[in-house]
């Protein structure tokens, strides 16, 4: 059996015990030494021994599952512990009252003796089946003791009824007869229960283990066998009882095993892996932890290293953090323990400290810990490092004071000046760098003196000394100059400042750390800030800010003191730049404006405010900046004054053209500049009308008041040819054609007069005298009175438009290739003609005509051949028409002939010569072809009244003739609309043929005439529909490839056939091939390799037992192509056949190439082939060919005698047809199959294949 491998080691244990008692059990009953009868002397002491060592092992089950509550409380572990407590008492009270022993509690019987043992086995079993079936549930406390009480009320009601009441209960053992049948059913009872625990427990291996089955099966195997023995003896001091105490006392032990296992090992087990868990778990966590009391005293440290420590930890074990931590870090622990005490926990309370690791910022969470049962707390302290986040924070904040004194600058010099400014910025990196003095000092341009600006006065007790100038030689300065000198930052310690504070107020204290930056402007040094005795070192943040502070400071400072510069200059030129004359500005040597005037503002928009500090360059067009500044560029020495143009952006967004002068004058410059759009701007339009006129495409003739010509431009000579020097002086009139109407003159002449513009076309002459046409618009020009005096002529030679009309007239008209009206054109034409009949009452009749076996000259010989003989047949149809016939090509082979006013008989003779006409021999090059034609015929008004019902009538009379043979010609008749409407209905239900499981196969053998075998046989699909029967597959199969619908059935056949063949083969008829036909569309499938291979191995098929046959045509119509395809079906194994062979234009250069296997001759040639004639020797120049290209051939429609015999002597190899036998559904052609019979005549089916 199955056994999960959870439970394989412990069930293993057990299963090799109960073997082996199972075995001790099997030797009791089968060996026929064994004597069941024991010496009373031997019995008495060896049954109280193992009674007494099974009351001992009961007393330990009580006890474990007693005690095993204050651990891990079980209801399961309660009832059974309580149950064996009854077992260990009866026990006890059987082996006191057994026969021979003493006397107990009144005379000791037999059935005394067996009702204690019986009370104890039951409640034994009991316990076994409590410790299967109950669900491990925790018990709450209280119930044990009722547990308990119930356990005693049963042993104490069992002794009573035993000693006092034994009248009631049954006998369990009579002398001289045994066991009674209570005593046997009893045991019985208790056997059963046994094994059906047994039986539970064997299924419960099967899961995986979440008690511990093991043991408990060993338990009920046990007690089952143990109820063996005690059901069998026959006497008191049978050996049977004693071998069954043995057997007790092991389930009984086993059931100790398993109560031991569930109530202690398993529990201390996951305590012990629980402790490793959490010690792990501490070992892995990154913060430390402490458990300490109330009063602060360190009880438990976990901690993975001791840098974070103040000791080490065995040394903190005991001590008070009060005595190793500074005082308000003391104080800031307790009182987080004080709070976790009140409120069961604290959190965010943090201290700094100095450890091995160097100074720390420290964040805890205490929460408070119960331990032991007198409400004594602990508490347990997380302490996590966050000094990256104070760190952090203290950066942002200073960045963030900053950020504040950096923007408070400019205000305050506002407020203050440059002088309340600097003391004011002394005040700010004093607190900013959290230093106890500061200074400011300024550096001249000779980098000679040091000019002391602000200090500290908090920093320096008193004022300034009169023995410190306010300008100090840099020579004299102290180091803390160096900073200066070095062009760098400089900090310095107190022992880099005892011996040199020279340059230093005297009042100062000697600081213990300074820190001095330079600002620089440029390379050059302008100022120097300091400060000094910050509690700790300087760090790189202090240096950058005092180097922001000290940059702003210089900023702010120098645009005060060029402020003050600017104004005293300002007004010097207010009273010039008042003018508003031209545009006046004035510009640096960098061309930087200054100053503009109001003009700027009154001509480009530009208030004077927009343009300080802007370039004059940046509003240049910027073609002409490069000429701009390199005019502005020669007033450097060169010139001292310049002119020049550009084109100048205005607020608008648009250029204006300036003309500009401008003057030297030292470092500035004098602009003036005047605006020259508008002059430009008429220029240009001259220039642009005038460049337009002789640019034109089209020809412009300008003349006077009397049409005598003063201006024609470049087009006019390119048009006409004339130079204007030819026309010059002259009337137009010197260019008709003489095709032009006088009316059209007139017309034109009469505007003209009126003073209206003329547009019309004029057919003129070129100078060389070939016409062409013009689109003339002629407009007069007035003066300022409203004169007349010139007229302006614009002309557009149209004659490759007219052209393309035309020809755009004829290709939406016409066919193409064969010269015809096409199918819109005759439509037209044809409702004209309708219309007009109706009104006269007259008759119209409408032929239509389809090439017959266009399509397969087509795909065989190409479309170069086929657009040749379409073009042939176009002009035959078109010699017949009279001459009101029309003619058209509706598209393929399609033709049709509309004749206005005929009658049946002229419309029967039309189609007769057109017939006639079509099977006149067509030359292609050496060799001849030969069409012939279908003609439907439709009259009006009698087969419909509009062009679409006569059209449809007579393309289904046109089928009808397809139908009925071809080369013909037939009126319409109400019965071939029912045709038509069926071919659509049959259309549309073989589309779900297949799915409705409506086609089928039929089997035609194939006979061998060299040695008269079976050889296989061709597949014929039939089609039985449940509306229309049995469908002929003439009508079906070419409405399959009309619409697409061929693949999807042609592989159904495929599919089919193959497993057929698979089916005869299994039954035993092998050697038999299936003869499959391609159609064309399935040919030119790019997957059919893989498709005919994968069906032939779904279906477990050789592919040299299918013969794949495609005809002529389809072979033909991509040679190359279908060479590629049949080589990769031949050396896949396929068979390969040309089917109806000799129908089509066979190609015998082709036909060498392509690897085929058979030749198979049409039956069309079989038929007529008694009668002699063509037939027999085109069936054996066929033989023949196929022979000599080493292929084999097939005859099919073979239905006489006559043509079997014909067809053996012509050499024919293989036949098939009714003569041999019919098609053959699949059952009844193994039938036939099976009997391999010889050629015999057969009586032809009604209906031909």
């Amino acid at each position: 059996m199955f056994i999960h491998p959870s439970h394989r080691k412990e069930a293993s244990a057990s299963f090799v015990t109960l073997s082996v008692m199972l075995l001790a059990l099997l030797a009791v009953i089968l060996l026929p030494f064994f004597t069941p009868g024991v010496p009373l002397s031997f019995y008495l002491p060896a049954h109280s021994a193992l009674e007494m060592f099974a009351v001992a092992v009961s007393a330990m089950i009580f006890a474990l599952g007693w005690s095993a509550q204050l651990l891990r409380p079980s209801r399961r572990t309660l009832w059974t512990g309580c149950l064996f407590l009854g077992v260990a008492v009866f026990d006890l009270s059987h082996t006191l009252s057994l026969t021979g022993m003493p006397a107990f509690l009144g005379p000791n019987t037999h059935d005394k003796t067996l009702y204690f043992w019986l009370f104890a086995r039951s409640l034994a079993a009991m316990a076994v089946l409590v410790a299967v079936l109950m669900p491990n549930e925790s018990a709450p406390a209280t119930p044990r003791v009722g547990s308990l009480a119930i356990a005693l009320s049963v042993i104490a009601l069992g002794h009573a009824l035993v000693m006092g009441r034994m009248d009631l209960l049954p006998p369990l053992f009579v002398t001289g007869q045994g066991l009674t049948s209570t005593k046997l059913a009893v045991e019985l009872v208790l056997v059963l229960a046994a094994l059906a625990a047994l039986v539970l427990l064997l299924l419960e291996l099967r899961k995986p283990r979440v008690r511990h089955t093991g043991a408990l099966l060993g338990a009920a195997g046990a007690s089952a066998m143990s109820g063996y023995f005690f059901a069998s003896y026959g006497s008191i001091n049978d050996a049977y009882a004693l071998a069954g105490h043995v057997f007790k006392v092991v389930a009984y032990l086993f059931l100790y095993r398993a109560l031991f296992l569930e109530a202690v090992r398993t529990p201390y087990a996951e305590l012990g892996a629980s402790q490793a868990n959490l010690a792990a778990t501490l070992h892995t966590l990154p913060d430390l932890l402490f458990e300490m009391d109330v009063e602060g005293n360190y009880l438990v440290i976990h901690a993975n290293g001791e840098e974070d420590l103040l000791a080490p930890a065995q040394q903190l074990v005991g001590r008070n953090l009060r005595d190793v931590m500074p005082e308000a870090a003391a104080q800031a622990c307790l009182a987080a323990i004080i709070e976790a005490r009140r409120h069961g926990r604290s959190t965010g309370t943090r201290i700094e400290l100095e450890v091995p690791a160097g100074r720390r910022h420290y964040e805890l969470s205490v929460t408070r810990k119960p331990v032991g049962k007198a409400g004594e707390l602990h508490y347990l302290v997380l302490s996590r490092d966050v000094t990256g986040m104070v760190e952090k924070q203290a950066a942002i904040e200073q960045d963030a004071r900053l950020n504040q004194v950096l923007l408070a600058l400019p205000v305050k010099a506002e407020a203050l000046g440059e002088a309340g400014l600097l003391q004011h910025a002394v005040g700010l990196i004093e607190r900013l760098s959290d230093s106890s003095m500061a200074f400011v000092s300024a550096v001249d341009e000779s980098r000679d003196t040091l000019e002391m600006l602000a200090w500290s006065h908090e920093g320096i007790a008193g004022a300034r000394p009169e023995g410190l100038a306010t300008h100090l030689p840099l020579a004299r300065a102290g180091r803390w100059a160096d900073a200066a000198r070095q062009q760098r930052p400089v900090q310095l310690d107190q022992a880099g400042l005892a011996n040199d504070t020279q340059g230093l107020p005297e009042a100062w204290p000697s600081p213990k750390r300074l820190l001095v930056i330079p600002v620089l402007d440029g390379t050059t040094v302008r100022l120097l800030l300091g400060v000094g005795d910050q509690a700790a070192a300087y760090t790189s943040r202090d240096i950058e800010a005092l180097q922001m502070v000290g940059d702003a400071l210089w900023q702010i400072t120098t645009r005060i003191h060029n402020g003050r510069l600017l104004h005293e200059k300002q007004e010097e030129m207010d009273h010039f730049f008042q003018s508003d004359l031209d545009l006046f500005s004035l510009v640096d040597a960098k061309g930087m404006f200054l100053r503009v005037n109001h003009a700027w503002e009154n001509l480009l928009g530009y208030p004077s405010e927009r343009l300080a500090g802007r370039r004059l360059l940046d509003f240049v067009h910027p073609d002409d900046r490069d000429t701009t500044a390199a005019a502005l560029a020669s007033l450097d020495g060169r010139e001292d004054r310049v002119e020049f143009g550009n084109r100048y952006l205005s607020k608008d967004g648009t250029y204006r053209h300036m003309e500009w002068r401008a003057r030297s004058r030292g470092q500035r410059r004098y602009l003036t500049a005047r605006d020259v759009t508008e002059r430009r701007q008429q220029e240009a339009t001259i220039q642009r009308l005038s460049s337009a006129v002789s640019q034109s495409p089209a020809a412009i003739i300008m003349t006077d008041a009397k049409a005598r010509i003063e201006y024609v431009n470049p087009a006019f000579t390119h048009i006409s040819g004339y130079q204007p020097e030819e026309v010059l002086g002259k009337n137009p009139r010197f260019l008709r054609s003489g095709r032009t109407p006088d009316a059209t003159y007139a017309e034109m002449w009469g505007h003209l007069r009126r003073g209206l513009a003329w547009q019309g076309e004029l057919v003129n002459r070129r100078k060389d005298g070939q016409e062409y046409f013009e689109l003339a618009h002629i407009s007069p020009v007035r003066d300022v009175s409203g004169t007349v005096v010139a007229y302006l002529a614009h002309k557009e030679d149209i004659t490759a438009r007219r052209a393309a009309a035309e020809r755009i007239q004829q290709l939406s008209h016409y066919d193409q290739l064969t010269g015809l009206p096409n199918r819109t054109q005759f439509e037209e034409r044809f409702q004209e003609i309708l219309e007009a009949a109706a009104k006269s009452h007259g008759t119209a009749a409408l032929l239509w005509l389809d090439l017959d076996n266009f399509k397969a000259v087509n795909d065989s010989l190409g479309h170069d051949v086929g657009d040749l003989l379409l073009r042939e047949m176009a002009n035959r149809l078109r010699i017949q028409l009279g001459e009101h016939d029309l003619a058209s090509r509706q598209s393929g082979d399609d033709f049709t002939v509309l004749m206005p006013g005929a009658a049946q008989a002229e419309a029967a003779a039309m189609a007769a010569r057109v017939l006639e006409a079509l099977q006149a021999p067509v030359q292609l090059g050496k060799d001849e072809l030969i069409m012939s034609g279908s003609i439907g015929i439709a009259m009006y008004p009698s087969d419909g009244a509009n062009v679409a019902a006569l059209g449809a009538c007579a393309e289904a009379a046109m089928y009808r003739v397809k139908k009925e043979g071809r080369n013909s010609f037939r009126f319409f008749a109400p019965a071939m609309q029912e045709y038509t409407a069926r071919t659509l209905a049959l259309t549309t239900a073989l589309k779900y043929a297949i799915a409705r499981n409506e086609l089928r196969l039929a089997y035609q053998p194939q006979y061998s005439l060299v040695t008269g075998e079976l050889l296989g046989a061709e597949a014929l699909l039939r089609w039985r529909s449940p509306q229309w029967g049995d469908v002929s597959p003439g009508e079906f199969v070419p409405l399959a490839e009309a619409n697409g619908l061929i693949v999807g059935i042609g592989e159904w056949v495929m599919r089919t056939a193959a497993r057929q063949l698979r089916e005869w083969q299994n039954a035993g008829l092998d050697g038999l091939t299936v003869a499959i036909n391609l159609a064309a569309a399935q040919f030119a499938q790019p997957n059919l390799l893989d498709t005919v291979r994968g069906i032939a191995a779904q279906a477990g098929v050789e592919t040299r037992w299918l013969d794949l046959e495609l005809t002529e045509a389809v072979a033909l119509r991509d040679p190359e192509g279908a060479r590629l395809t049949m080589e990769a079906l031949h050396h896949a194994g396929f068979k390969l056949s040309i089917d109806d062979f000799g129908t089509g234009y066979s190609s015998m250069s082709y036909l060498k190439r392509f690897p085929v296997d058979k030749l198979k001759i049409d039956q069309s040639f079989v038929r007529e082939l008694a009668a002699g004639g063509r037939d027999v020797a085109i069936i054996s120049a066929i033989v023949q060919l196929a022979h000599s290209l080493g292929m084999s051939t097939i005859a099919e429609g073979v239905e006489t005698a006559e043509q079997l015999a014909l067809l053996k002597a012509k050499g024919c190899n293989e036949i098939q047809g009714y003569f041999y036998s019919r098609p053959l559904e699949a059952e009844a052609f193994a039938e036939f199959a099976a009997g391999r019979r010889q050629p015999h005549p057969a009586a032809p089916d009604s209906s031909p294949e």
